[in-house]
């Protein structure tokens, strides 16, 4: 079965039930300042970048077996409560959501539109 997705925010919806069972893993390690949006942040930026053509489980799978410490370091540096971010959240009105799938790379941003699913 092939799915395609009109929308980055639509794929986001698809997976956000990992996104969050992924977020509760990390919440019980102790890392309480982890948020979905930086699990799906690190993901784009350091799993699918540059991937094409990915499969809903390959998204899936990527976000659950995504190292918790490398998530952590992520969030520190980049992550939605980060400096950098948040300043540009605020500028731009937009809510974390939006702010992570605006940057997103115009690679990530065609993948709604290339994947195909199984």
């Amino acid at each position: 079965m092939n799915e395609e997705f009109k929308s980055l925010q639509e794929l986001y919806d698809r997976v956000k039930p990992a996104l969050y069972s992924k977020l509760k893993e990390v919440r019980r390690l102790g890392f309480n300042m982890i948020n979905e949006v930086d699990i799906w942040n690190y993901n784009v930026e350091n799993n699918w970048k540059k991937r094409e053509n990915l499969l809903l489980h390959e998204i899936i799978s990527d976000i659950l077996n995504t190292n918790n410490y490398d998530i952590n370091d992520f969030s520190l540096k980049y992550g939605v409560g980060a400096k950098d971010y948040s300043s540009i959240a605020r500028a731009k009105d937009l809510k974390p959501v939006d702010l992570a799938l605006e940057k997103l790379s115009d690679r990530a941003k065609e993948m709604s539109h290339r994947i195909s699913f199984s």
